[in-house]
């Protein structure tokens, strides 16, 4: 695959079902995210972010227009899959990627875009975290496959689905033909700071919540309770070519 450009959705579903073998997954189907999967995933995005995300609930963050906006921003790229059970339809697991390229903002988002309140300040934080991380200054490429949310309804829980999701990801990008590439990524919580460091990825930036400012202001200190910090994560994979 010469760039991330370049690949077709025949490509991206050709590439997961190799994936669900490869993993030899069971627990549920890898469903590439179209449209029609949109609101059964924006319902579990609410249900994870709105109610566990350290981040979204430190800083007041409630479900709106503009923030349903932003998911489906990154669900357009196209990049994005979900696990679904086969009995009932349910998104298990949601694995949001974005593609990104060097020279652009987190996420492609403009912290200035935003109407000042919480989500200008979950922007700023994001793309504050970017820039300590400093990732293609660090890094010789030219575009990287960015982890951008990643989401476990609570029923599914404790069944390393949020695991699997991230191996998943790894294991797709290989099947899409990349010889070598890097990926970057973040975490808010405990819980996906460990999947992140478990799978070998190396911490670049960590910003601790408790000491955060804006204009002077901890606008998250005492609010985040046992997640304490925020970390951005990179790894690099190279392939045999023969493999």
């Amino acid at each position: 695959m010469a760039s991330i450009d370049s690949i077709t959705s025949s490509d991206f579903l050709k590439a997961l079902t190799r994936t669900q073998t490869d993993l030899n997954i069971t627990i549920g189907e890898l469903r590439p995210l179209t449209e029609e999967l949109y609101d059964k995933t924006l319902e579990v995005l609410y249900d994870c972010f709105l109610n566990d995300d350290p981040l979204t609930v430190g800083l007041g963050q409630k479900w709106s227009q503009t923030y349903k906006d932003v998911w489906i921003g990154a669900f357009k790229d196209n990049l994005s899959f979900v696990l679904v059970n086969k009995e009932n339809g349910d998104v298990m697991g949601v694995r949001l990627i974005k593609g990104l390229k060097r020279g652009t903002r987190e996420g492609s988002m403009n912290v200035d875009e935003f109407e000042p309140g919480p989500l200008k300040e979950l922007v700023r934080i994001l793309q504050r975290g970017y820039e300590l991380s400093r990732f293609f200054e660090r890094f010789d490429a030219m575009e990287a496959f960015q982890f951008w949310g990643l989401c476990v309804p609570k029923k599914y829980r404790q069944r390393g689905i949020a695991t699997l999701m991230i191996q998943s990801a790894i294991k797709l990008i290989e099947n899409l033909g990349f010889q070598s590439f890097y990926i970057r990524g973040g975490a808010s919580n405990n819980y996906s700071k460990k999947i992140y460091e478990n799978l070998g990825f190396e911490i670049l930036a960590e910003i601790e919540y408790d000491t955060y400012t804006v204009d002077g202001e901890h606008i998250l200190k005492g609010k985040t309770g046992d997640n304490k910090s925020m970390k951005e994560y990179m790894l690099y994979k190279t392939l045999d070519k023969h493999q």
